[in-house]
């Protein structure tokens, strides 16, 4: 029997993809990407306590 450990899910999503040097290395090379992550981080949860339905959130949230 094989008693190795192998990851599921998201963790093997991730380690699949290899996508957290990519975001790390976009992080660091590309002063748009954080601004916009800096922005998200504002607008989201205004969009969310603004809205009055579900719908009028995920519109605020998805910005369109």
């Amino acid at each position: 029997m094989n008693a190795r450990h192998k990851p599921t899910g998201f963790t093997r999503l991730l380690r699949a993809s290899a996508i957290l040097p990519r975001i790390s290395q976009v992080w660091r090379e590309e002063a748009a990407f954080r601004q916009e992550v800096g922005l998200s981080l504002l607008v989201i949860p205004g969009g969310l306590y603004l809205g009055r339905s579900g719908l009028e959130r995920a519109l605020l949230v998805s910005r369109c």
